[in-house]
């Protein structure tokens, strides 16, 4: 009998051979992998099996353990109670990289872990999930990479009704998500078609005070609730930028808000929800015809974007900051107009031309222009 400790290294070990190998002998090391994981599993030393799911790729031991492992880490270990928060979105993240939507097996294993919170616990998994640092987000999971079909409709529905239980039993929202545009909202454009029109400042100058106004709209505050260990990630970016294969254009802006964060300027680590490609590529096109109208389409697809973030976090109340390009506007607008939720929403929209930032709710308008 192997003692844990060794238990645990072997697993490490074994994993990074299998990772770094094109052999194509390697069921052995996948028969003894199985085994490892089952016995930390069933030895229920919950410190032993965070520790291998925290220092190993969680998703070449699911590729290659098939099965058994999947078995193991989101069936067995769930019923057990072996898993906290941060490994079930550990799991979360695996499943997405080995493709989650060509997988029945791995779509029900999204749904137990999902299942397995309630309450705040649920509020702090998605939030975990939102704040990978990648494209595969929450709302790129359900509604992008697991079909339309039976598991969908109960994630939402199990997602909805965890999400209206915090919101009764606090007697107000959670917090505050703010979604935001990128281009001439948080930094400058410099006036390059098509990614906006602004020339005041240099390109990707990130407009003073922007960074101030996200932290001081984002109202979740370490400590207020059971989780403040956990990144609440309610800075949102919706951007008129499509999505590309494993999200190559995405990650561009997420090296863009990483260095922001390490700076300490940005207060959290967003997540990003990117556009449509034909509608963008539609809008470009269509620009020299059309003009601003040319947009429309983008604005409408952020606006139906928005929507089905919202049913993912009912519990919050919601902000939105974008400029008077690429749709941005329609796209509040619609939003003010949306009355399905009786949650508060507020709109910010900045004009890029004239430097004017209009403030809108559902009980008028206000606006500020700036000096100079």
């Amino acid at each position: 009998s192997v003692p844990l400790g060794w238990c645990v290294f072997f697993v490490i070990v074994v994993v990074g051979i299998i990772a770094n190998s094109h052999s194509n002998s390697m069921e052995p090391g996948v028969q003894h992998l199985n085994q490892l994981v089952r016995r930390l599993c069933l030895s229920k030393d919950k410190e032993a099996l965070h520790f291998v799911l925290a220092h190993i790729s969680v998703a070449t031991l699911l590729e290659v353990g098939g099965g058994d492992m999947m078995y193991m880490l989101t069936d067995y270990a769930l019923e057990a109670n072996l898993l906290s928060i941060l490994q079930k979105a550990i799991l979360v993240d695996a499943l997405q990289i080995i493709r989650v939507g060509f997988s029945q097996a791995a779509q029900e294993a999204v749904l137990r872990i999902m299942f397995s919170c309630k309450g705040q616990d649920l509020t702090a998994l998605k939030n975990m999930i939102d704040a990978g640092g990648n494209y595969q987000n929450l709302h790129h999971l359900v509604y992008k990479e697991i079909p339309h079909g039976e598991i969908r409709n109960q994630l939402i529905q199990h997602i909805k009704d965890q999400a209206k239980q915090v919101r009764d039993s606090l007697g107000f929202s959670f917090g505050v998500k703010v979604i935001s545009d990128i281009d001439d909202t948080l930094y400058s454009s410099g006036g390059r078609f098509p990614a906006g029109v602004d020339k005041e400042y240099p390109q990707h100058a990130i407009y003073p005070g922007c960074l101030s106004l996200y932290k001081v709209l984002d109202k979740t505050k370490p400590g207020e609730y059971s989780h403040d260990d956990f990144p609440t990630c309610n800075l949102v970016f919706l951007s008129a930028r499509p999505h590309v294969y494993k999200g190559r254009a995405e990650d561009k802006s997420y090296r863009v808000f990483s260095s922001l964060v390490d700076e300490e300027r940005m207060h959290s680590m967003p997540t990003l929800m990117p556009g449509s490609k034909r509608r963008g590529i539609g809008a470009v096109l269509g620009y020299c015809f059309k003009g601003s109208y040319a947009w429309r389409a983008a604005g409408e697809f952020k606006y139906y974007t928005y929507l089905e973030f919202k049913e993912l976090y009912r519990e919050y109340d919601f902000v939105f900051c974008g400029d008077n390009g690429q749709g941005d506007l329609l796209a509040a607008q619609m939003m003010l107009q949306e009355s399905l939720d009786p949650s508060p929403f507020w709109t910010y929209v900045r004009r890029s031309l004239s430097g004017v930032l209009f403030s809108s709710d559902t009980g008028g308008t206000l606006s500020l222009r700036r000096s100079g």
